[in-house]
């Protein structure tokens, strides 16, 4: 690419001090450079599209990545959250736990007591109610005795009932507590798996969005460059246009003339420099045979002034450009349009080379163009047409322009 550059740059450089060293430039010169200075703003276009389409490619998959991240931060805080649901759950298992052994030392403390007791009565129950019938008080009291034995004995096995639904209670307890913890566990294992697809995503992405950065500075780096060889051209025109005005300048001087101008006795200047003045009308305004032949009557809206290729073409009046294209358009050719105020427009039809842009203001006696025979034409000539509308350009509104050359 600089290998490129450097030979385009120098080829610049050596066509202009070829045309400093070549002062002899012809209007073929002028209509070169300027298709080339066309072709590269074609380029530029066409390059600044593309870097336009890159930045757009760099932003979506700037908002991919963006996208991904955010996704992997809610996964990464859902996993957290597990996490410390998880830790929560360790930490209840571990105090029931601790509770589970202290009520288990209490069932076997209480069990091995109530063991004694019922190993006592069992291997003592005759006797004990012979005990208890010799040495009670009374009956009464005999019977009280006894019956308190019977109701520790049931106390007893109530207290074994119990002792075994809490043992069963607490075994439920636990088995849920570790089953929400496998849930868990599982649920923070499909969160890690997620992520880890995401991590991939966002590899594949982070490395689109390098490739995409690295093709948009390349491309701004070439729209640059074209950039550059564009202002160049335009140089290299704005000097073969200076030398030929010179060129032109100095023949009409040397053919005696002050100037390039043809004076008119209307309100325009003469649009052709001396001597291609109103001897050199080849159609006039209105209607005339078609010159393309057929034995047709075509109307003729402007008026046709015959000149060499590549002649210098004037504004007629000050004014400002709102029309200035290449190609057929319409059979006009290479054209402009000028807005001289008050709804009143001036054509300039058929040109071989355009001198001006849309938008840019002219004076009287400016070269807008050269002359050529593009569009609909049968020979080298200038074609001039007259606007008068007071909606904007209205090509349908074009009037006789004779009067305002001061012609009749």
């Amino acid at each position: 690419m600089k290998k490129l550059k450097n030979a385009v740059r120098i080829a610049i450089i050596i066509a202009i001090l070829a045309m400093i060293a070549c002062p002899s430039v012809y209007a073929d010169d002028i209509y070169e450079a300027k298709q080339r200075q066309q072709e590269l703003e074609q380029e530029l276009e066409e390059s600044q599209s593309k870097l336009e389409e890159l930045r757009d490619a760099v932003a979506s998959a700037k908002a991919e990545v963006d996208q991904i991240d955010g996704q992997i931060a809610q996964v990464e805080a859902v996993i957290t959250d597990y996490q410390t649901q998880s830790d929560q759950k360790q930490l209840e298992i571990e105090d029931l736990q601790r509770q589970i052994e202290q009520k288990q030392q209490e069932i076997d403390a209480e069990y091995e007591s109530m063991s004694k007791r019922i190993k006592f009565l069992y291997e003592n129950m005759d006797n004990s109610y012979l005990e208890v019938f010799f040495t009670s008080e009374s009956f009464a009291d005999a019977l009280n005795k006894i019956q308190y034995q019977l109701d520790l004995t049931n106390y007893d096995r109530m207290q074994m009932e119990k002792i075994k639904g809490l043992q069963a209670e607490i075994k439920e307890k636990k088995t849920a507590v570790e089953a929400e913890k496998a849930a868990i566990d599982e649920l923070k294992q499909a969160q890690l798996d997620q992520k880890a697809v995401l991590d991939e995503m966002l590899v594949v992405k982070a490395e689109a969005l390098s490739n995409a950065k690295d093709a948009e500075a390349r491309q701004a780096e070439q729209n640059a460059y074209l950039a550059g060889l564009v202002a160049e051209q335009k140089e290299i025109v704005e000097q073969l246009v200076r030398e030929y005005e010179e060129k032109r300048k100095k023949e009409l001087e040397e053919q005696g003339m002050n100037g390039s101008y043809v004076p008119s006795t209307g309100s325009f200047l003469w649009p052709l420099p001396y001597p291609y003045d109103s001897r050199w009308i080849s159609s006039w305004y209105g209607y005339r045979e078609d010159p393309f032949g057929g034995g047709y009557v075509s109307y003729h809206s402007g008026l046709d002034i015959g000149a060499p290729l590549n002649t210098p073409i004037f504004a007629v009046l000050d004014g400002q450009v709102v029309l200035s294209a290449d190609g057929w358009n319409g059979g006009c050719g290479n054209y402009t349009v000028i807005y001289h105020g008050g709804g009143l427009y001036t054509e300039y039809m058929h040109q071989n080379i355009r001198n001006v842009s849309v938008g840019q203001y002219v004076v009287q006696g400016e070269v807008i163009g050269y002359v050529g025979t593009t569009g609909s034409s049968t020979g080298y000539h200038l074609h001039l047409g007259v606007v008068i509308s007071d909606h904007g350009f209205d090509y349908t509104q074009r009037v006789d322009p004779a009067p305002y050359l001061g012609l009749y």
